[in-house]
C-alpha cells in the first residue's frame, strides 16, 4: 500500500494525534522497526504531556487554597494591605534613594554584562562567547544568531522531505532533492562546526571553577587542558553538537555515490539538531533532573509495565486468537457479524502492540477485541492500565 507517512509535516500529524492520545488510526505504523519507535513516542509522550497538566493542577489548587485563606481573613488581609499602603507613602522619598543606589552599585560592581566577555583570558573569552550567552551583549547576539541557523536547518530538513522537492521531480536518484537545500546545509553545518571547533580550542584555558559555574561540575581545579577538553567533550550537550555536524562530514565524504541507506541515516542524525533549542532552557533543565532523580522508581515501574505488558497480552492472545486454519496458514476468529477473518492477535508479540496502544490510552483501531470474553478482559485492562499509568507521571511531576 502507498505509505501515509509521505513527508515530515504529514507525519508531524501522526505525532500530534499519537501525542494527545487521540488516535484517529488514520496513520498506523506497520513495520516492526516502526511500532518499537512509536511505542517509545507513546511512552514518553504521555509523561511530557502529562506533567505540565499535573503542574497547572497543583498550581490551581494552590491558588484556591489561597484563595479561600484570603475570604476567611479578609479582615487581616484588609488591614495588612493598608499597612502597606501606609508605609508606601511614608517611605516613598526612602525607597527612590535605595532604588538609586542599587543601581548605581550594579554598575559599580560591573554586574550588567560588558559588550565582550571579560573572563581573564582570550581563549576564556571566546568560550564564553559561545557557551554562556550571559557573560556579555556580544555573547547573546551570537546565541541569537546560532537559534536562528538551527531554525533554519530544522525548517529546511522539514520542506526537504516534501514530495515536490525530492526525487523524481529533483535529481536522478532516489534520496536526492532541491540543490538549494544542500547550500543551507552547507552554510548551517559550517556555522555549527566553526562553533564547536572555537569551543574546543579554547575550553582548555578555562577556569575550572568557571566550568564548573557553566554546568561541568565534574571538573576539578588540577585538571590539564587535556582533561577539561575530554570532559566537554563527554558532556551531553557537546555530544548532541557533535551529532548535529556529523551528517555533513559524512555527506562529503559520500558525495558521489550516495546510497539510499545512507542518506536516510543522514537525515536522521540532522535531526538532533532541534536538541540544541532546548538543551539550555531552564525547564528543559528541570525536568530532566527530575526524572534523573526518579530513575529509581521509574525503573521499578518499568519492570512492573513490562509484566503488566506479557500478562494481559498473552490473556488477550488465548482469547482472541481463534482458531488456526490450514488453507491459509493462519489464525483466524469470529467478526461481529458472524463472519470469519484474519485475526490481528497472532501471536503473543503481535499483541504486544494492542497492549501498548490501550495501556496509553491512544487507541488506533487496528487491532480490538471482538468476542464477548475478550471485551471484557479488554475493559478490566483498560482501566488498571490507566490507574498504573498515572503512577509513573505523579513521580516525575
Amino acid at each position: 500500500e502507498t505509505s501515509p507517512f509521505d513527508s515530515v509535516f504529514i507525519s508531524m500529524w501522526y505525532v500530534m494525534v499519537t501525542f494527545t492520545t487521540v488516535g484517529y488510526g488514520d496513520m498506523i505504523p506497520t513495520t516492526l522497526s516502526g511500532r518499537l519507535v512509536a511505542s517509545g513516542v507513546m511512552m514518553i509522550s504521555l509523561v511530557l504531556f502529562a506533567v505540565p497538566i499535573t503542574i497547572i493542577s497543583s498550581i490551581f489548587t494552590e491558588q484556591h487554597t489561597l484563595r479561600e485563606r484570603e475570604i476567611v481573613d479578609r479582615d487581616l488581609f484588609m488591614k495588612r494591605k493598608l499597612l502597606r499602603e501606609v508605609l508606601t507613602i511614608e517611605g516613598g522619598g526612602m525607597n527612590r534613594i535605595i532604588s538609586s543606589a542599587a543601581t548605581k552599585t550594579k554598575r559599580e560592581e560591573n554586574l550588567i554584562p560588558p559588550f565582550y566577555p571579560e573572563t581573564g583570558n582570550s581563549f576564556s573569552n571566546v568560550f564564553h562567547l559561545f557557551e554562556d550567552m550571559e557573560s556579555s551583549t556580544l555573547s547573546s547576539v551570537v546565541q541569537g544568531f546560532i537559534t536562528i541557523m538551527i531554525v533554519i536547518s530544522t525548517i529546511s530538513l522539514t520542506v526537504e522531505s516534501l514530495p515536490k522537492y525530492r526525487y523524481p521531480n529533483h535529481g536522478s536518484n532516489q534520496g536526492d532533492s532541491a540543490p538549494q537545500f544542500y547550500v543551507i546545509e552547507v552554510i548551517c553545518s559550517t556555522t555549527f562546526s566553526i562553533e564547536i571547533a572555537a569551543r574546543a580550542i579554547s575550553v582548555g584555558f578555562v577556569e575550572a571553577a568557571r566550568m564548573r559555574i557553566l554546568g561541568y561540575t565534574s571538573v576539578g581545579n588540577n585538571s590539564s587542558f587535556c582533561g577539561k577538553l575530554l570532559y566537554w567533550l563527554r558532556s551531553p550537550g557537546t555530544l548532541i553538537d557533535l551529532i548535529s555536524v556529523l551528517p555533513f562530514f559524512l555527506q562529503l565524504s559520500k558525495l558521489q555515490t550516495p546510497s539510499l541507506a545512507f542518506i536516510r541515516i543522514l537525515r536522521l542524525l540532522r535531526v538532533t539538531r532541534i536538541f540544541r533549542l532546548v538543551k539550555g532552557l531552564s525547564g528543559t533543565v528541570i525536568l530532566t533532573n527530575a526524572i534523573y532523580s526518579s530513575l529509581d522508581s521509574l525503573f521499578s515501574l518499568g519492570f512492573l509495565f513490562a509484566v503488566w505488558i506479557v500478562v494481559c497480552a498473552s490473556v488477550i492472545y488465548v482469547q482472541e486468537k481463534g482458531s488456526y486454519n490450514e488453507t491459509q496458514g493462519y489464525y483466524e476468529r469470529e467478526t461481529f457479524f458472524g463472519e470469519r477473518e484474519r485475526t490481528p492477535f497472532q501471536s503473543i508479540p503481535d499483541t504486544f502492540w494492542w497492549m501498548i496502544v490501550t495501556i496509553t490510552t491512544v487507541g488506533y483501531g487496528d487491532t480490538y477485541p471482538t468476542s464477548t470474553e475478550g471485551r471484557v478482559l479488554g475493559g478490566l485492562i483498560v482501566f488498571l492500565s490507566i490507574v498504573l499509568l498515572a503512577v509513573p507521571i505523579s513521580i516525575v511531576a
